[in-house]
């Protein structure tokens, strides 16, 4: 039950990414599979940060202003 509520989570936060850059969401997720080799090499996921739309300061936050916090489940052991 715990490992569902942090796929949806996971999935949550995946999303709120894609709305401002789908290849950075796919960069994390593909990052964070279970198998070293089906990962991206570093060098992929440093191309994928230069290659983002914000670059500037402004930029950044003006993008940031427009994304809303998702509501996080807190954890119960």
């Amino acid at each position: 039950m715990q490992s569902e509520a942090g796929n949806e989570n996971y999935t949550d936060i995946l999303n709120l990414i894609k709305t401002f850059d789908i290849n950075l969401a796919t960069i994390i997720n593909k990052a964070l599979h279970s198998s070293p080799k089906k990962r991206p090499t570093i060098q992929l996921v440093l191309k994928c940060f230069e290659n983002l739309s914000c670059c500037t300061d402004a930029e950044f936050e003006s993008a940031a202003a427009k994304i809303q916090e998702p509501k996080m489940t807190p954890y119960a052991k």
